[in-house]
This record gives C-alpha cells, sequence and structure tokens, in this order.
C-alpha cells in the first residue's frame, strides 16, 4: 500500500520547496521538459474547475489558472489533452501525458498508480429539482432514489455506501445509473430521469448559480479530503515542478485569489504537499 508523504521527508524536494518563482532555471532544474510542454490531461466539462469558455475553445476555471500560474512560476508551459474524466488518469498512466489536472480527490487506491500533489480540501452538496419535491436533507434521506454518478468518483462511492446502509436499515437502496461525465449526469435532473445529484460544491454553486429556476441545492457537507494534480508514481521531476510553482503561488495568495474568482471558498486552500 502507498502511503502519504509531506514534501520534508523527500530530499529530493526539500530544498525546493521553499524556492520563489524561478522560471529562468526551468532547463536547469526540469531537464526532460527543456523546450517542451506539459502534457496534461483534463476534461473541460466540470465548471469551475475546467472548461471552456463560452464561444471558444479556450480552457478557464480554477484548476486551469491555478496550474498555469504554477507552470509559470517554475518556466514551464502547459499543452492540454482533453477528455472525458473517465479517459484521464489512464493517459498519464500509459505514459500519453504527464499529468491529469481534474480536481482528482486522493484516496489510497488510486495512490497505487500515481503520485498527487494537493492544494486544496474538498466539499460537496447534493444538488435536487426546484423545490426540493423528496425533502431531501440528509444523506439518510436518499433511500430509494434514483441518481447519476460518474465512474471511479467519490459520489459513485459515497452513493455505494450510503445505499448499503440504506439496505441495512431495512430501507431501499440507490438506484446508482453510471456516467462518464458530471454533465449527463446534470442533465438527468433536468429531464427528471434522477432525483438528486451527489457534486462538487464548487461546481454545484456553479450549476445553480446557471439555472435557479431548475436546480437549488439540498444540502452541503465538508470532506476531510485533500484534492490535487496526479502524475504517474515517481515521476518526481514534474511533480517536483507543480510542486515548486504551486507552494510560491499559495503563499503569494495567488492561489485564493483564483479560486475567489470562480465562487470557490479559499479556506479550501491548503499548504500544496506531495502525497503518495
Amino acid at each position: 500500500m502507498r502511503f502519504l508523504v509531506a514534501i520534508a521527508g523527500l530530499g529530493f524536494m526539500t530544498a525546493a520547496a521553499s524556492a520563489a518563482c524561478e522560471p529562468d532555471k526551468a532547463a536547469e532544474k526540469y531537464p526532460t521538459f527543456a523546450g517542451k510542454p506539459v502534457k496534461i490531461a483534463i476534461s473541460p466539462l466540470y465548471a469551475p474547475f475546467a472548461y471552456n469558455e463560452e464561444g471558444s475553445d479556450k480552457l478557464i476555471g480554477s484548476d486551469v489558472e491555478i496550474g498555469e500560474a504554477a507552470l509559470e512560476c517554475v518556466g514551464l508551459k502547459p499543452e492540454y489533452v482533453k477528455g472525458v474524466f473517465t479517459s484521464l488518469l489512464p493517459t498519464v498512466l500509459n505514459g500519453q501525458t504527464d499529468i491529469m489536472n481534474a480536481n482528482l480527490f486522493y484516496n489510497e487506491e488510486r495512490a497505487q498508480n500515481v503520485d498527487f500533489v494537493v492544494y486544496m480540501k474538498a466539499g460537496s452538496a447534493l444538488v435536487v429539482p426546484k423545490g426540493n419535491e423528496h425533502d431531501i436533507k440528509s444523506m439518510d434521506d436518499l433511500c430509494g432514489l434514483t441518481t447519476s454518478a460518474v465512474i471511479g468518483t467519490f459520489s459513485q462511492k459515497a452513493l455505494e455506501e450510503q445505499s448499503k446502509a440504506c439496505e441495512a436499515a431495512g430501507k431501499s437502496a440507490i438506484n446508482i445509473v453510471v456516467a462518464t461525465e458530471t454533465d449527463a449526469a446534470v442533465r438527468g435532473i433536468l429531464n427528471k430521469r434522477i432525483d438528486f445529484l451527489l457534486d462538487n460544491a464548487g461546481a454545484a454553486v456553479v450549476r445553480v448559480k446557471d439555472d435557479p429556476e431548475t436546480l437549488e441545492i439540498a444540502f452541503t457537507q465538508a470532506r476531510d479530503v485533500k484534492v490535487g494534480f496526479a502524475a504517474k508514481n515517481d515521476n518526481n521531476e514534474i511533480l517536483d515542478a507543480y510542486l515548486n510553482g504551486m507552494q510560491e503561488i499559495y503563499r503569494n495568495g495567488t492561489v485564493a485569489k483564483i479560486l475567489e474568482k470562480y465562487g470557490i471558498d479559499p479556506q479550501l486552500a491548503i499548504e500544496p504537499e506531495i502525497v503518495r
């Protein structure tokens, strides 16, 4: 089993952890990427973290801006490889991309194959049709209802665990329809095929803001789950680059400003570190 490691315990990164932005030293520090871009696996379907600017293919969002600011700090440039969420991690593992930037939650199962640079904690929210006809106030109210969850996400796991709890209490299980991306699940609410969506808190706020006549948030909950970018195990050069850049933009306030810009609570930001 892989394990959590604070940056202070990694000798190859100790000196870099306190370094300010040094873009002129990119070739010296990150020779693999000298003269070529960092290939980033990303989904353009997950506002406010990463999505296409209206009317164009330009990527915007908090994850996009934080990642770009970190790379600029260390003198590297991004190249995006877009795909649905479920297709992203395989491209990192097979070497097609260098890192996954998709508001990915750290867990021990994923850490078997990838290392993370985490920089914030997650929150979740339950999105329902306007009026909350099922009077949902907590996870215990979901028994017997129908929802949709993206394969391999925290939401799928949390809903499967809650469904088992429902059955253990003698209630009906949650009917979970799998999806390949969250926008498909949202359409399920709009088309009244599902009763609710367990979503990332930041994304949920955006969805409701964009469609306040149709959607509302039934409840929110904080989670002790770290979120970040993921690279193949022991790809130390790219991890080092992201860590150096992200620690600096965290300390100078850039991360908080970007989160606030996209309606995400800046208090969710944490000191960037490597977790394995």
